[in-house]
């Protein structure tokens, strides 16, 4: 027997799709949808013309739940408890990954592009820089070093704000 999907749930695949930058066959896997389904889906084929709206509305709602996150993550960092505490003692390049996760995502979601001149790198880094000093207090010798490999580049093109 064939599956029917609801507007909803297509709209949901095609969030997911814009998710994964358009990789079809990893979508359809993780969601359990056959891949050609999805494919249509992604083509505007088979689906009432209430779905792409819908997908509109719903990465938006994305978009705001991963600013959130990102949000409380950071506000995490500066208070105490149990979850705070384990937020506290991950490391930074855990962090680093997880919000440069949450940012591609949200670009993804946003339209815009997730590749980047070496000159927006940089400007990344020297805020990602100030956040780590601000936020954990680390040497600055230190925080750029981290800084620096989880953005690919040499610890000398990253200099702080408070050097300048």
């Amino acid at each position: 027997m064939k599956r029917r999907y609801s507007d909803e749930d297509k709209s949901a695949a095609l969030v997911a799709l814009d998710m994964n930058a358009g990789n079809v066959r990893a979508t359809a896997g993780q969601l359990g949808i056959p891949r050609q389904t999805l494919q249509e889906w992604a083509n505007d084929r088979k689906i009432s013309p209430a779905v792409p709206e819908m997908r509109q509305h719903k990465k938006g709602e994305v978009v705001e739940r991963f600013d959130e996150l990102r949000e409380r993550i950071l506000n995490l960092l500066e208070g105490a408890g149990t979850l705070e505490e384990k937020v506290r003692k991950a490391s930074l390049k855990d962090l680093a990954i997880f919000f440069g996760v949450i940012t591609d995502k949200i670009l993804l979601l946003k339209g815009e592009p997730t590749v980047i001149t070496a000159h927006a790198i940089r400007d990344a880094a020297r805020d990602t820089l100030r956040m780590v000093i601000e936020r954990t207090g680390l040497p600055i010798e230190r925080a750029r070093a981290i800084v620096a490999e989880q953005f690919g580049i040499s610890a000398s093109d990253l200099v702080s704000d408070e050097e300048m």
